[in-house]
């Protein structure tokens, strides 16, 4: 089938298993340059990039058989695949798939922490700049074999390990260790990644002509192409057409006094009241799995009290740290607008700047902040009020950063006071010149991951997402 037809259920919302969802980081990320099929494969460029799952499950534990595969076009050596070991000591090891340049430019496959690393290389060479199909297959006997551009290693390796064990997560990575070490960087492109709980591959084989298809034993299916033109995360293609009326909606968590009021409403008849006294609600990444590349957040806000700096809207780690965050929006008590973007703990924000266009107390303002690859824009009622560049393109991950409106996750001098109305966060970047505000309410579509009209009856406490 189409990937295309899947590709909505990679986008964040309440999942165990498939569909996976894989984040490039750094400089990582689709590239029309060149491809096996399709338009685009993942392209590496040689400098501290990886993309990797952060989600831990079991679907995608080595308990028997099993194939990994992907094709490949190297400017570098390099992991292609890599899988964490069994605990920090590696006592099972930690395989991984490489193009490696100890003996003629070949595959190997290595157990990185063990004595003996690289206990399978394949007997021939594949050339730089060239489109090769890799394989590494585990038999029902345990028996592991490499396949290059078809052709079956002529050497094996037998090992029956679980990959990981079950007392550890199972991080998978493409290019590099989930660690990020400069010494693994692979450059170049990859395409089609398959990951199977079946040996395919016994013997030599004519090359697939075609991208792969979803079957019952596949693990991982990645195409490497982009989604509504968004180049910003990789999806696990399941097979399956998901229509935009099975996202699952959600109910936020509710703190101190925050509620429904039909006092003020920018639509319909009511909005979410915040008294500025330990008022918030959050939706916590269990429920709410966010996305890290291109994303929209815009919302109305009617302020009532401007004597503290107040925060709207913050995606941070969760209530009691901020040691990474990804975004906050303040409010300042001259009622001018601060997106503070980036990895606390780590580096700091990497940006506070703050804008200059105003909103008025007692007055519904629309905000928009749209972050596209490593660009960021300010919207205050539609106008561009600031630009951020040089953001990473994609930032640190953690399975606690929770979504909050109506204050920051640190500190308790800076819960908002007012209204918020229509607040809708989005997978792409939606706004990329000055727009009108929009004159109705939002209608849910294939790129809305969170949306709350907060209507409900008057001190309602509940607040709930549109998925229809």
């Amino acid at each position: 089938m189409p990937f295309g037809a899947s590709k909505q259920t990679g986008i964040g919302r309440n999942y165990i298993v498939r569909p996976w969802h894989i984040y490039p980081f750094n400089g990582c990320g689709l590239s029309t340059a060149q491809k096996k099929f399709g338009q685009s494969s993942l392209f590496f460029d040689g400098v501290d990039d990886r993309a990797n799952i952060t989600v831990p499950g079991a679907d995608l534990r080595i308990t028997g058989e099993f194939t990994w595969e992907c094709w490949f076009y190297a400017t570098k050596t390099g992991p292609l695949i890599y899988y964490r070991g069994g605990n920090t000591l590696f006592p099972n090891g930690s395989p991984y798939l490489a193009y490696r340049s100890s003996t003629a430019n070949s595959l190997g496959l290595s157990f990185d922490g063990e004595t003996t690393a690289t206990p399978i290389t394949h007997q021939n060479a594949a050339d730089f700049n060239q489109w090769h199909h890799a394989a590494v297959c585990r038999d029902s006997s345990n028996v592991i074999r490499l396949y290059l551009n078809g052709v079956r290693s002529t050497s094996s390796y037998s090992r029956s390990n679980q990959f990981p064990t079950t007392s550890q997560d199972n991080g998978f990575t493409l290019g590099n260790r989930p660690t990020n070490d400069l010494a693994y960087d692979y450059g170049g492109y990859i395409d089609e990644v398959r990951i199977s709980n079946v040996c395919r591959y016994t013997a030599d084989f004519t090359l697939a002509t075609q991208p792969f298809t979803n079957d019952a034993n596949t693990l991982l299916l990645l195409h490497m192409e982009s989604y509504n033109g968004d180049s910003g995360m990789l999806y696990d293609d399941v097979g399956q057409t998901i229509s935009i009326g099975t996202r699952t909606s959600l109910t936020a968590n509710v703190a101190g006094n925050s509620k429904i009021s039909t006092a003020q409403s920018k639509f319909g008849s009511s909005s979410g009241f915040f008294d500025g006294s330990g008022d918030y609600i959050n939706f916590p990444f269990s429920t709410f799995k966010h996305y890290y590349n291109n994303y929209t957040i815009e919302f109305w806000y009617y302020r009532t009290s401007n004597s503290i700096v107040s925060t709207l809207v913050a995606l941070v780690e969760d209530e009691s740290s901020q040691a990474y965050g990804q975004f906050r929006v303040d409010v300042q008590t001259n009622n001018t607008h601060r997106p503070l973007i980036g990895n606390v703990g780590l580096t700091g924000w990497a940006t506070t700047t703050i804008g200059t266009a105003t909103g008025s107390l007692n007055t519904w303002v629309h905000y928009a902040l749209v972050k596209e690859g490593t660009t960021a824009r300010q919207y205050i009622n539609g106008v561009l009020d600031l630009t951020i560049t040089g953001l990473p393109n994609s930032f640190s991950q953690l399975e606690t950063r929770n979504l909050t409106i109506g204050y920051n996750n640190n500190t308790d001098t800076q819960y908002y006071t007012g209204y918020i109305d229509e607040l809708r966060y989005s997978n792409i970047a939606r706004y990329t010149s000055n727009f009108t505000p929009p004159s109705t309410a939002f209608v849910n579509d294939i790129n809305t991951l969170l949306l709350l009209h907060f209507e409900g009856a008057n001190n309602s406490t509940t607040f709930t997402d549109d998925n229809t």
